[in-house]
C-alpha cells in the first residue's frame, strides 16, 4: 500500500479510537499524533526538474554573489523564512500545533521539497510585493545604484515566468486563482513581464496570435490550433507560443531599404537544394504590398517556399514603434517564428553549406544555441561600465539557494580565466578584457524551444537604457543571454578570417586579404558561411567615400569612375586569412564606409604564429565562386 493510502488508513483508525469511550488523558495524547500523520499526509512533493550544471561540486564562489533587491521576489521569501525560524522557537505548544494547518507557512518552512505550484505560488506573490513592478523599468533612466537594481530585477523576473510558466508548465490562471491578489490576474502579470506584447483581458474574444502568410498562395494563418479558448489560450501567451513550435526552417528579419537583399539570398538557398521554408518576419506598420510582391515573386523564381510573418496583432503597437527598431528587430524574428528550430540569418549573409548540414553541427546538436566568433579587431573596447555590470547577470546569492539557478560560468571571480573553452574565453574578453565584438550573429542556430527565455533575456538587454548600448548591435547579446538565463551554448572556437581574393604586400613581405566579407570556417578549414554579401563593398558608397577622402582614393583606385566599378563587383574567394592579432593586427580602411577590413600573414607564418593562411584548391574555388555567382545574379535585374 502506498505510504500516504497507509496514513490515510492509519488517521481513520485514530479518528475511530477518539471517537471510542477512551478517557480524555488518553484523547489528549492522540490530538498531537493525529496532527502530524496529517501533516505527513499532506508534505508537498517536489515536481521541479533536476538542476545540470558543468561544475562538479557546489556551484562556485556563490558566497560572493550579490543580493538580490529590496523589491526582489526571493527578498521577500527569504525574509519570511528566516522571520518563520526566529518567530518558531518563542511559539507556545498550541500555536505550533496549528501551525502544521498552515499550508504557506509549510511551503516556506519546507521550501525545497515543495511542490513547483505552491513555490511558483509565493514567487508571484512575491514579485507583487512590490505593487508598482514593470519590466519596462529597464527601458528607463535611473541613478546607477537604481538602474542596475532593476535590471537584477527583470532579469530575476524573467528567470521566474520560465521556471513556473515555460519550462514548469504550471497554468498561471490556477496561480492567480489561488492567489486572490487584488487588481492582478494572469492578463497583468503577462502585460508587466512582457511589456512589448498586446494588452488583453479576460473578456477578450480575439486570440493573440500573429498573421502568417504563405506569399506563395495567399493562405493566411490567425489564430492557434488549439482547444482552448482565447481567454484561457492569451493567459501564458509566451508558454502557449513556445509549446507549439514545430519543425526547423529559416528565419530573418529585413529593412525595406534591403528588401532586394532576400533575391540574392533565395538564390543561394536555390542553389544549395534547400527544401525548409523561410519566414520573414516584421513587427507591422512596414512592409506594405509593393515589398510583400518583392518576396512573392523571389520565392516563386527560387522555388522556395517562404512566409511573411506580421507581428501586429500581437505587440503593442506604441511600444513597437518607439522601442523595435533597427537590429532590435531581430530579437522578434527570433522568438515570434514558427519553428522549434530555426537558422537565425542576416539577409545580407552567404552561406557555404545547406541549411540541413547546419542543422547537424555538433555544437549546436549538444546545446540547442550556436554561435560563431566575431574577427578579433581589438581597437574598440567597452566602457568600464559596461564591464562593472557582470554581477548583475549572475543570480543572487537569495534565488540560488531558493531555486538552485546556476550558470554555464561565473562571471565574476577567478573563474573565466580558468577556462579555455570558447565560451569562457569570449566572455572573459568582453567583460574582463573589454573587447567589443567578440560574436558574429549573422548566423545563429537556435532550437527555440530549449532557449526562448535566453531570447528574451536578450531583447530585454538590447532595450536596457544601462546595457543597451554595451554591444553594437544584437550580436554579444545572444551569449550573454544564455548565460543569463543560466542555459547551455556553444561558440565554435574557429576564429573568423577575411575572405577574397589573396595578395602580397612587398614592403611589409607579407601576404593579406582585404575584403568587405568576414568568413567562418570550420576546423577543417572549409567555408561555412560569411557576411557582407559578396560585392566587393557591401555598401553603394563610392561617391561618398570619394568625395569625403578624395586624395587617397585618387591615389588608390585613380578615379571616381573605377572606385565604383570597384565597389559593384563581386569578390572572387580564393582563400582567408586568419590573423595572429599579436603579431599583425587586423587593419580597417576608410573603403566601403571603414566596412574594409585586411589580414595580413607571412607564408609560411613563424613558428609561433597562431595565425593561419588558407588557399582553397581549383575545386574548392570552383564550389565557393559558384555560390557566389548565384549570389551575385540576384543582384542583377
Amino acid at each position: 500500500m502506498p505510504l500516504k493510502l497507509r496514513f490515510i488508513s492509519m488517521i481513520l483508525q485514530l479518528r475511530r479510537l477518539v471517537g471510542a469511550k477512551v478517557n480524555t488523558r488518553h484523547r489528549l495524547y492522540l490530538i498531537p499524533l493525529v496532527a502530524v500523520l496529517l501533516f505527513f499526509v499532506n508534505w508537498p512533493r517536489s515536481t521541479t526538474p533536476p538542476v545540470v550544471s558543468i561544475y562538479e561540486g557546489e556551484y562556485p564562489f556563490n558566497e560572493d554573489l550579490l543580493h538580490s533587491s529590496a523589491e526582489s521576489a526571493f527578498t521577500v521569501i527569504s525574509d519570511k523564512i528566516n522571520n518563520l525560524k526566529d518567530e518558531y522557537a518563542n511559539r507556545s505548544l498550541k500555536q505550533k500545533l496549528f501551525s502544521f494547518f498552515d499550508k504557506d507557512e509549510k511551503i516556506l518552512k519546507n521550501w525545497e521539497s515543495s511542490s513547483l505550484n505552491d513555490k511558483c505560488r509565493w514567487l508571484v506573490r512575491g514579485i507583487y510585493s512590490s505593487s508598482a513592478w514593470n519590466n519596462f523599468d529597464i527601458t528607463k533612466n535611473y541613478k546607477f545604484e537604481t538602474a542596475y537594481e532593476k535590471f537584477q530585477a527583470v532579469t530575476e523576473r524573467v528567470r521566474i515566468y520560465n521556471y513556473c510558466f515555460m519550462n514548469g508548465n504550471i497554468d498561471p490562471v490556477e496561480v492567480f486563482d489561488e492567489l486572490n491578489i487584488p487588481f492582478a490576474d494572469p492578463y497583468d502579470f503577462q502585460s508587466r513581464m512582457f511589456m512589448f506584447l498586446k494588452k488583453v483581458n479576460r473578456n477578450d474574444k480575439a486570440y493573440m496570435y500573429p498573421l502568417i502568410k504563405n506569399v506563395r498562395n495567399g493562405d493566411i494563418i490567425a489564430k492557434p490550433r488549439t482547444k482552448m479558448s482565447a481567454k484561457e489560450y492569451n493567459a501564458n501567451f509566451m508558454g502557449h507560443w513556445k509549446a507549439e513550435a514545430r519543425g526547423r526552417g529559416i528565419t530573418l528579419t529585413v529593412a525595406p531599404d534591403d528588401i532586394k537583399l532576400l533575391r540574392s539570398l533565395f538564390k543561394v538557398l536555390e542553389k544549395l537544394g534547400n527544401e525548409y521554408p523561410v519566414e520573414v518576419v516584421h513587427k507591422g506598420g512596414e512592409m506594405t504590398p509593393k515589398m510583400e510582391d518583392l518576396i512573392r515573386q523571389y520565392a516563386e523564381e527560387t522555388n522556395q517556399e517562404v512566409y511573411v510573418i506580421n507581428l501586429s496583432p500581437i505587440l503593442d503597437p506604441d511600444f513597437a514603434s518607439q522601442n523595435i527598431k533597427s537590429f532590435k528587430n531581430k530579437w522578434f524574428a527570433a522568438m515570434f517564428n514558427t519553428f522549434e528550430e530555426a537558422i537565425l540569418l542576416d539577409v545580407d549573409v552567404v552561406l557555404y553549406a545547406s541549411p540541413e548540414y547546419f542543422f547537424e553541427l555538433d555544437g549546436y546538436k549538444k546545446t540547442g544555441l550556436m554561435l560563431w566568433k566575431d574577427r578579433e579587431y581589438t581597437e574598440v573596447e567597452t566602457s568600464d561600465r559596461c564591464a562593472s555590470m557582470a554581477p548583475y547577470f549572475e543570480p543572487s546569492e537569495e534565488e540560488h539557494e531558493l531555486l538552485g539557478t546556476i550558470q554555464k560560468y561565473r562571471l565574476t571571480g577567478p573563474d573565466l580565466e580558468t577556462h579555455n573553452e570558447s565560451e569562457a574565453t569570449t566572455l572573459n574578453d568582453f567583460f574582463n578584457n573589454k573587447l567589443a565584438t567578440i560574436i558574429d550573429s549573422g548566423v545563429v542556430l537556435i532550437n527555440k524551444k530549449q532557449k526562448l527565455n535566453a531570447l528574451l533575456l536578450a531583447a530585454y538587454y538590447h532595450m536596457s537604457k544601462y546595457f543597451g548600448g554595451c554591444t553594437y548591435g544584437d550580436k554579444e547579446l545572444f551569449e550573454i543571454a544564455a548565460l543569463a538565463a543560466g542555459e547551455d551554448y556553444y561558440v565554435d572556437p574557429n576564429k573568423a578570417g577575411a575572405i577574397g581574393p589573396i595578395g602580397y604586400h612587398p614592403p611589409r613581405e607579407k601576404y593579406y586579404v582585404c575584403s568587405a566579407q568576414m568568413g567562418h570556417p570550420d576546423e577543417n578549414n572549409n567555408l561555412l558561411w560569411s557576411n557582407g554579401g559578396l560585392k566587393n563593398c557591401k555598401l553603394d558608397s563610392a561617391e561618398a567615400d570619394f568625395k569625403k577622402l578624395p586624395k587617397y582614393f585618387k591615389a588608390k583606385y585613380g578615379s571616381l569612375d573605377t572606385v565604383k566599378l570597384y565597389y559593384k563587383g563581386r569578390s572572387e574567394i580564393q582563400g582567408f586569412i586568419v590573423p595572429d592579432i599579436v603579431k599583425q593586427k587586423w587593419i580597417q580602411y576608410p573603403d566601403c564606409q571603414h566596412y574594409l577590413y585586411c589580414a595580413f600573414i607571412t607564408d609560411p607564418p613563424e613558428d609561433d604564429n597562431t595565425g593561419k593562411l588558407v588557399r582553397f584548391s581549383e575545386e574548392e574555388m570552383e564550389k565557393y565562386n559558384e555560390i557566389g555567382r548565384a549570389w551575385y545574379a540576384g543582384t542583377i535585374y
